[in-house]
């Protein structure tokens, strides 16, 4: 037996860490709605024929930094989990002062919001 395709599905809710429901409302089988992201991929295509932008290669470095998230200590030193505006949380990075160079106000910020 091979693997079996279907869809594409709308998602229609996230019902756990790893799992989701969709509408499969139009589907003949008789499957259960809720999947694990394990079973589940981006469609390839526009259900309604338009053309989809190319995807190139996401940079965080191509986008200004929005805030910091939160601030570990490594060795005596600290680093902060730095968010960029625009690219997913997959795109967080942890930075130190030095590298964060310019942008020290963002540790300003953090720190006047840690403090409350």
């Amino acid at each position: 037996m091979s693997q079996r395709y279907a869809g594409p599905f709308r998602v229609t809710e996230r019902t756990g860490t790893l799992a989701y429901r969709l509408d499969m409302s139009n589907y003949n089988a008789r499957v259960n709605d809720v999947v694990s992201v394990d079973h589940l991929e981006p469609a390839p295509f526009d259900p309604h024929g338009r053309a989809l932008p190319p995807v190139g290669d996401i940079r965080a470095a191509d986008h200004p930094r929005e805030r910091i998230i939160a601030k570990r200590m490594v060795r005596g030193k600290p680093q902060y989990l730095t968010k960029y505006d625009g690219p997913g949380h997959e795109f967080d990075e942890w930075l130190t002062p030095a590298q964060l160079g310019a942008d020290v106000d963002l540790i300003q910020q953090f720190q006047s919001t840690e403090t409350k």
